[in-house]
């Protein structure tokens, strides 16, 4: 079966490349602003060998997400997709827009590091990367984005293996990069202008491909760093498959950053329009699921426990809020709840430490994480044993943690988001998930607004009505 698109123009008449380029600046800027008890905190080295133990069991695996239907189609893969894994997750689904209004198909990724790729270097060397379905329930995905969106259908990697056209055409993109803002060269075409070195980094890919029957027949230039203006979809998909039939080749692209914004792809496609209201329900994968009840199960007793998540790197690079402000705020709303709920049991999640993002780490955040920790725990549990708690999961990949932590702190009874951003947002879409009733939600937001615009740290448990109002 073939989920079909449409391939309706976007705009009519003629749009200046000032215009344009007005309009990525703009998106682009909009997009970076969105006691009793209490010593069981501690975790003792029989209950991590328990957890161990327990986490030791075989995984079950789906067989097969995809359509039954093995009819010639065209394959798209982008080598990587940009940023970490809440950003990358949209390129991803916009990526599977663009294939479906060419009536080609996309591949499942895997998880490298922190991000959404496809690491051939590993696959080269007979290692096992982590797929995207070992976070994410594919048949669910495949569904929504299917019956919702009308999207292509995501293939398992074997039966790319297997399926995919062996004619290679594969496209060097080059972008513009932050904080640099290349000036726009008159005249200059974005078919031209890439190097032989870009070229070269598709050699892996291509060595790894050549031993399954692939050969390479095309290469494409795609060099947006000095473009000014914009390319319709339908002549951006001509320029990259040429003389070809979209149903007798195999695209690679080497990175894909989305649709708009400054150092994005210049490309007018539906696509980047529909990406704006794009909300399906990401399902966490039967393997995910089962790793959080057991923890949760060996940590809180099958007792009900707040969860804290916490984007240090929001905090500190994107708010510049106080982070002992933000803690002792959220201490506030513990105290509260132990009151009026009853929960004694907390969970932690950070963006800091062994698994914590790129960013916090590039920028050298631990310490302030060290610091909400010491002021949330004080000396009852370590910040070295709060880490080693989250290698029990079944792999230490830090995107499966990132969704491992997210999941727990999804079926928390109270949700306490410091700071914000898109895996804050994620959070609180699974959490309402997991509490459809608007009555049982209880959800706090500290220090979601940056500082400057004469607001406070602010916290509010929402009626029924506040929440009704913003689903």
């Amino acid at each position: 079966m073939v989920w079909k698109g449409t391939k309706k123009g976007l705009f009519g008449g003629a749009i200046t490349a000032a215009t344009i380029f007005g309009i990525y600046y703009i998106v682009y800027e909009s997009s970076r602003f969105s006691n009793k008890g209490e010593d069981k905190y501690k975790l003792p080295n029989r209950l991590f060998e328990r957890l161990e133990a327990n986490l030791n069991s075989k995984v079950e695996v789906i067989r097969s997400f995809s359509p039954s239907s093995r009819s010639k189609m065209g394959y798209m893969l982008a080598l990587k997709y940009y940023e970490q894994q809440t950003q990358a997750t949209r390129n991803f689904l916009q990526w599977q827009c663009l294939a479906n209004n060419f009536n080609m198909t996309v591949v499942e990724p895997f998880l490298y590091k922190s991000t959404i790729s496809f690491p051939f270097s590993e696959m080269a060397r007979k290692e096992h990367p982590l797929r995207f379905g070992d976070i994410m329930n594919m048949q669910s995905w495949n569904e929504q984005t299917a019956s919702k969106f009308n999207y292509a259908n995501v293939a398992k990697w074997v039966e790319f293996l297997r399926d995919a056209p062996r004619s290679v055409i594969i496209v060097c993109a080059k972008y513009r990069n932050p904080p640099f803002i290349q000036v726009p060269v008159p005249g200059h075409y974005y078919r031209s202008g890439c190097k032989k070195t870009c070229f070269e980094h598709f050699n892996v890919s291509l060595s790894f491909l050549a031993r399954h029957g692939f050969k390479l027949v095309n290469k494409v230039c795609a060099n947006f760093a000095g473009y000014a203006g914009s390319v319709r979809e339908d002549s951006f998909m001509r320029d990259i498959l040429g003389s070809y039939k979209h149903s007798e080749v195999t695209v690679l692209l080497n990175e894909f950053r989305g649709f708009y914004g400054l150092y994005r792809v210049p490309v007018l496609s539906q696509c980047g329009i529909v990406h704006a209201s794009v909300n399906i329900s990401l399902k966490p994968s039967s393997r995910l699921i089962r790793d959080v009840r057991r923890y949760t199960t060996a940590i809180f007793k099958r007792k009900g426990y707040a969860a804290i998540l916490v984007r240090i790197e929001k905090l500190v690079l994107h708010s510049r809020r106080n982070v002992t402000e933000c803690a002792q705020e959220t201490l506030s709303i513990l105290s509260k709840l132990k009151k009026t709920r009853g929960l004694r049991e907390r969970f932690l999640a950070m963006d800091v430490g062994r698994f914590g993002s790129r960013g916090s780490k590039l920028h050298h955040l631990k310490p302030y994480g060290e610091e909400f920790f010491r002021l949330l725990y004080g000396t009852k549990w370590s910040f070295e044993d709060w880490e080693r708690s989250f290698s029990l999961s079944s792999s230490i990949n830090p995107a499966y943690v990132a969704n491992f932590q997210r999941t727990i702190a999804a079926h928390g009874e109270c949700l306490i988001m410091v700071g914000a951003g898109g895996f804050q947002g994620q959070a609180r879409n699974m959490y309402d998930s997991y509490h459809p009733e608007l009555t049982s939600r209880c959800v706090y937001k500290v220090c979601s607004e940056p500082l400057g615009d004469g607001r406070s740290v602010r916290s509010q448990e929402p009626s029924t009505q506040d929440v009704a109002s913003k689903l």
